[in-house]
């Protein structure tokens, strides 16, 4: 067999094992940067430069060393600001104007019932004891005793119900000092300068409709003032579903009333005069039980205080962080 003359320009086919070498010596043959580690925190990172013009850049690189601090403190002192606790007493001293804390409702029905019950009472007792203590002949002698016992009993309910509208506390109010100072009256003005930073002003209804002279008013410290309970209801946690159903409810029950209203305007009157009558027979159960009033003490002195109706700041919350809960006052 004759064999086929080779050709010089033909690739020369290597074994895989002859390419590795010949790689390997090349790239020893290039100035290269050798293997950096750098280690940070226990972490190892590697970088290989495997070209000439990363590794002339890296050159004029400034390599920085890493601090690393030996212990991170375990507890740091932050001084935490320290804000000075206000009472609530302390806050309305500071305003520069008088803090309604309580207003009474409207005691019209009440006086008018007991004036009116009183006057009833008074007026016969008067006429049993003016007849029968002179008894006529024929009559038996143990008839104006009798008599003279109802009337004397009779006057003693004129007396209970005429001193139902004595002490009926009109509005409670808290004073600053120096509102009080700069008051019209001297006599206060001075007291107030030697008196504490905030006063109590409870004012009382006036029993007759006088005029010309004004209602009566007590001032006393906060500490001064005593109520058997608290005036505040025990609070109710509702969710905002709730708050939001609770208030369409109320206007959906104000719509129906005002709708029964304007679509029965005959009976209207009628319906006003029912409520006026029941208003006084409310009234004059009150009048003989003194329902709905709390007993308030100002200085070692009982008042009535309603708190069926009216107003109260916070929901009597004002009231019962400023003065002194104790049971059994009396």
């Amino acid at each position: 067999m004759t064999r086929k003359p080779t050709d010089s320009r033909r690739p020369l086919k290597m074994s895989a094992f002859s390419r590795g070498l010949f790689s390997r010596l090349r790239c020893a043959s290039k100035t290269c940067q050798p293997l950096q580690t750098f280690s940070s925190r226990g972490i190892q990172l590697r970088v290989l430069s495997s070209s000439a013009i990363l590794c002339a850049a890296k050159k004029n690189t400034v390599s920085k060393s890493i601090s690393i601090p030996k212990a991170f403190p375990t507890s740091s002192k932050i001084p935490i600001s320290s804000i000075p606790y206000q009472s609530f007493a302390a806050s309305l001293a500071q305003k520069t104007y008088t803090t309604t804390l309580y207003e009474a409702p409207s005691h019209r029905w009440y006086i008018w019932t007991s004036y009116g019950a009183a006057s009833f009472f008074a007026i016969y007792a008067s006429y049993v004891i003016y007849v029968y203590m002179d008894a006529p002949e024929g009559v038996p002698v143990w008839v104006p005793y009798v008599f003279g016992g109802c009337g004397f009993a009779m006057a003693v309910f004129a007396a209970r119900l005429a001193l139902n509208v004595a002490g009926l506390v009109k509005s409670i109010n808290a004073i600053p000092k120096s509102v009080l100072m700069a008051s019209k009256n001297p006599a206060i003005a001075r007291s107030a300068a030697k008196g504490p930073d905030l006063t109590i002003e409870v004012e009382l209804r006036k029993m007759l409709p006088i005029p010309f002279f004004p209602a009566r008013k007590l001032y006393a410290e906060p500490n001064e003032i005593v109520i058997p309970h608290s005036l505040a209801p025990p609070a109710v946690v509702l969710s905002p579903s709730e708050l939001r159903a609770r208030e369409r409810q109320e206007e959906a029950r104000r719509k129906k009333e005002l709708k029964y209203e304007q679509s029965h305007i005959m009976s209207a009157g009628l319906r006003h005069a029912s409520r006026a009558f029941f208003t006084l027979f409310t009234n004059a159960r009150r009048a003989w039980t003194r329902e709905g009033f709390m007993d308030l003490k100002v200085k070692k002195r009982f008042y009535k205080m309603d708190v069926l109706g009216g107003y109260a700041l916070d929901n009597g919350r004002a009231i019962d962080r400023l003065v002194t809960i104790k049971k059994n006052t009396r």
